[in-house]
């Protein structure tokens, strides 16, 4: 089995990249509901609840020069600020590899926007799912 280089996965708003994203991390979590009883003898049973799943992400804050296909953190703060409709996000590889990915609706919950002193501007956020999470088929 090989290794998957990280840099080929990236964050998607429909067809645009996130632009100058240096990490992201799909997150899928299920709640687990204790229905524990005391006929258990002290061991802990849960049944599956809720499932969930959010993209966090983080970059270097560049200007993508009005691109078609970029989508940069002005872009993001301003569907934030908007409060704009879901729109369908994955976290993929580029087009032209074998590799899995995965889709859903999802609403940009969070970013920040860091500034420091002689040093880049870093951006970083959340997207949060807000329907099933669907892998995408290899092409």
């Amino acid at each position: 089995m090989a290794v998957i280089n990280g840099t080929a996965y990236a964050v998607w708003n429909g067809t645009e990249r996130l632009w100058s994203c240096d990490s992201c991390s799909l997150n899928v979590d299920v709640n687990l509901d204790p229905v524990t009883t005391k006929e258990d003898g002290g061991w802990e049973k849960h049944i599956n609840g809720l499932r969930k799943w959010s993209i966090d992400y983080s970059g270097v804050y560049e200007d993508a020069g009005g691109s078609a296909v970029l989508m940069t953190p002005a872009e993001i703060l301003a569907s934030i600020i908007a409060r704009t409709a879901d729109a369908e996000v994955a976290f993929k590889p580029a087009s032209g590899t074998s590799t899995t990915g995965w889709k859903g609706n999802a609403t940009f919950q969070s970013i920040k926007i860091d500034a420091p002193t002689e040093q880049g501007i870093k951006f970083s956020g959340t997207i949060v799912g807000n329907a099933p999470l669907v892998v995408i088929p290899i092409a």
